[in-house]
């Protein structure tokens, strides 16, 4: 079980962030679990590529609005910011073609286990947490 699965993601100060770390936390739960069942024989490589292409859309999608809010707060930390969203996604996209070239299923439960959750987690507790601080909705209303 992923850190994420045991404990969820934890919370900064702006929903739309939070919803999508649930979402992501949730895409990463269905990977998981198909995983588990290519294991035990309940299921087939064949639907890992599918999850894999949402979660990297997710990822997309998601570090585009962060990103845009960053742009209209005038984030000072965005080129850092941006620079680890970039660095996540040629990581995932390495991770996809590492996984139609190989199928290599021990790597994907190892990154899809271990290694992403802690990215998550950690991202979320460093850089989310300081734009959420920086342009929540109370900070701008003065509370």
């Amino acid at each position: 079980m992923s850190y994420l699965e045991k404990h969820g993601v934890p919370k900064v100060a702006l929903n739309f962030i939070n919803e999508d770390h649930e979402e992501a936390a949730r895409l990463t739960s269905e990977i998981n679990l198909t995983i588990t069942q290519i294991y035990t024989g309940e299921s087939n490589k064949g639907l890992i590529s599918p999850l894999l292409d949402r979660l990297l859309h997710h990822k997309r999608s998601h570090f585009d609005k962060e990103e845009a809010s960053m742009l209209e707060a005038q984030f000072p930390g965005f080129p850092q910011h941006k620079q680890e969203h970039n660095r996540l996604i040629h990581e995932l996209n390495s991770l996809i073609n590492h996984w139609s070239l190989y199928q290599d299923i021990h790597s994907l439960k190892t990154y899809m286990n271990e290694i992403f959750p802690l990215w998550l987690k950690t991202h979320t507790v460093t850089m989310d947490h300081a734009v959420a601080a920086f342009i929540s909705p109370n900070k701008r209303n003065g509370y």
